[in-house]
């Protein structure tokens, strides 16, 4: 995962201290301050056993148990939630505050140091921050906007119904964070409610939102996944459910979640579309096409078979072809500029050199064109007969 943060940064305090009064060392170590009744203080004991005392960060508290200062100590009832250290072994990073349903609080994890007659004390500072207003706190980015967390018991990775959505517009999704801590690699799973695009519903069977789930429980694809063999160069796929090829399938769709470089991360998705007005699906080239025809078992447009050298049946000969260029910048719509050129003298255009769109060679017999000829999607090996079919 990308544009990972530290979340924290230690803090190394090296301080002599002031002398305690009243406390008096035995062993070396910290120790509570006997001085103060606020626990906002701490005892160190060096070589010499001589006592010196040091305060804890702000809004933090000594705990004598796990010898730190946590923001979460209750110096009255000397109680910790959980009665654990949530920083242990996490030094450094930051992590969610198990007391916040909302993640709207995380904890930082730090580690602090005093020094004291030949002894440097390393003690855990544990605070509880306090997301700004709109935000809320995801282990691996920090407070963000867009991010709403769940809690949900999450088992491994992956998407699962959200039991609190009764529309099924929204999801959990559970991912899993690494981290590399003192006792070696670990490995956490989180869990985020995540929300559907418009008009489209979280599909159990598929794990996927899905234009044509009714959250009823049935899969209207029956178990086929219409993206399940996309080519993720063009994530888009024709609509099974359009006789009328006015509407196609997106197979992809950006989620602008706000925690990821650039504001969004893309996820997969059944999403129905539609064209452009006054253009079709073409399955052949993958997009949306003016002069497409739909359910055409019989193309006579070259340039509906994507950009590309064709034959140019219309001359009779093969003294000219035909170029079809693309020259939009919409990656669903297809416009090609279609342009008759000429070969060299002496050439003529073939569409058997072994390159796809055909090239102008000497020596070329050019054959009989049929009367009913079809474009097909690649060059044939051969202008003499039909053997095509063009998009459905």
């Amino acid at each position: 995962m990308k544009n990972l943060i530290r979340l924290s940064v230690a803090i190394i305090l090296a301080t002599f201290g002031n002398t305690a009064n009243a406390f008096t060392c035995t062993v070396t170590g910290l120790f509570a301050n006997t001085d103060s009744n606020d626990c906002k203080t701490f005892v160190s004991c060096g070589y010499s056993l001589q006592p010196e005392v040091h305060s804890c960060p702000e809004n933090t508290f000594f705990w004598p148990a796990k010898q730190g200062c946590f923001s979460q100590y209750n110096c009255a009832t000397n109680s910790m939630p959980s009665n654990t250290n949530p920083c242990e072994g996490n030094n450094y990073y930051s992590i969610p505050d198990p007391s916040s349903s909302d993640c709207s609080k995380y904890i930082q994890c730090n580690r602090g140091y005093v020094y004291n007659n030949g002894i440097s004390f390393p003690y855990p500072q544990v605070t509880s921050v306090q997301c700004d207003s709109g935000t809320a706190f995801r282990p691996d980015t920090g407070c963000v906007s867009g991010y709403v967390c769940a809690n949900y018991p999450c088992t491994s990775e992956g998407y699962f119904p959200n039991s609190n959505s009764v529309d099924c517009t929204t999801f959990i999704e559970c991912w899993k964070r690494d981290l590399w801590l003192n006792n070696g690699q670990v490995t956490t799973l989180h869990s985020n409610v995540v929300t559907c695009p418009a008009n489209s519903k979280f599909n159990p069977q598929l794990d996927k939102c899905d234009s044509f789930y009714n959250c009823d429980g049935n899969d209207p694809h029956a178990g086929t996944d219409p993206c399940g063999q996309v080519n993720w160069d063009n994530t888009i796929v024709a609509n099974p459910f359009d006789s009328t090829q006015s509407s196609y399938i997106s197979c992809r769709y950006s989620d602008s979640v706000g925690y990821y470089s650039g504001g969004f991360v893309y996820r997969n998705g059944i999403l129905k579309e539609q064209c452009p007005a006054q253009t079709f699906f073409s399955s052949l080239l993958g997009k949306c096409y003016s002069a497409h025809v739909p359910n055409e078992n019989c193309s006579k447009d070259p340039c509906s078979s994507g950009p590309g050298k064709y034959v140019n049946y219309p001359s009779g000969g093969c003294q000219t072809f035909i170029e079809c260029r693309d020259d939009t910048t919409d990656r669903i719509l297809y416009e090609p500029t279609y342009e008759i050129r000429y070969c060299p003298p002496g050439t003529l255009f073939s569409p058997t050199t072994g390159k796809a769109t055909g090239k102008c060679i000497s020596g070329y017999s050019c054959p009989s064109f049929p009367a009913n000829y079809c474009y097909p999607a690649i060059a044939t090996t051969t202008t003499s007969t039909t053997t095509t079919s063009a998009p459905a």
